[in-house]
């Protein structure tokens, strides 16, 4: 990208390169690739990294991309379904996108880990999901737990789902568009979904966790802040000596 858009520096020795040409090169090809303000701010972190890199093997001594701000980002809250469209859904949706989004909601899975499970997977004497390294977005073996429904339910030999996650998807389009719903409405929504029941049924972020697997508290709690739940509803409250 630096190389594409910066004609006017391409012979030049790489410690001549400043600030304003790294700056100009980046605004470049925001515009000529339709960047949204986050894209922007990704490609600089990975333009900074690159002259960090370079000052590391001791070829350059500053770095001229170190002083260019990111650009202002809005934060878009997560949409999931209330009661109401999600029970539009279950009524209007054939049985095969039904089973999928089931299994999403149940297991926290992501759309893409699910598709690629096996009956195998499904340990019902532990009454536990295990997802394989090589599934899982983590990259790491993991399990989580199994509700009583999916026992009962996901019973079919082989692979739990036939199709790629695209056939999924576009069916889930074509529902969305049935029922009038928004294009921000997804199937990841089904996971928000549950992480919004869990947080209204009283679990602690360190459940939530462990159920969606993040690989820290940290990054539960941000998640659960970019849906708007109030994870520390409960410190107005308790813990009040005074």
């Amino acid at each position: 990208m630096l190389y594409k858009e910066t004609d006017s520096i391409k012979n030049e020795n790489i410690k001549e390169v400043n600030k304003r040409q790294i700056s100009q090169a980046l605004m470049n090809a925001k515009k000529r690739n339709t960047w949204s303000n986050t894209t922007f701010n990704n490609n600089l972190t990975f333009t900074k990294a690159i002259f960090n890199y370079l000052i590391e093997e001791e070829i350059l001594e500053i770095n001229p991309a170190a002083k260019i701000k990111s650009l202002p980002q809005t934060i878009t809250k997560h949409r999931y379904f209330d009661d109401k469209t999600f029970e539009k859904i279950k009524e209007k949706c054939d049985k095969e996108l039904l089973d999928f989004i089931m299994f999403l909601y149940h297991t926290g899975t992501r759309p893409n880990e699910a598709r690629q499970l096996y009956n195998h997977h499904i340990l019902r004497d532990r009454k536990l999901l295990f997802i394989p390294a090589s599934v899982s977005k983590n990259k790491k073996d993991d399990y989580v737990p199994l509700s009583d429904f999916v026992l009962a339910n996901y019973q079919q030999s082989g692979r739990l789902f036939k199709h790629q996650v695209n056939y999924y998807g576009t069916k889930f389009r074509e529902l969305k568009k049935e029922l009038g719903l928004a294009k921000d409405f997804t199937l990841y929504s089904i996971r928000h979904t549950r992480a919004i029941h869990l947080s209204q049924d009283g679990a602690d972020p360190y459940t939530i966790m462990q159920l969606f697997r993040h690989s820290g508290l940290d990054i539960t709690m941000s998640y659960l802040r970019d849906l708007s739940i109030n994870i520390n509803r409960e410190a107005t409250t308790k813990g009040i000596r005074f």
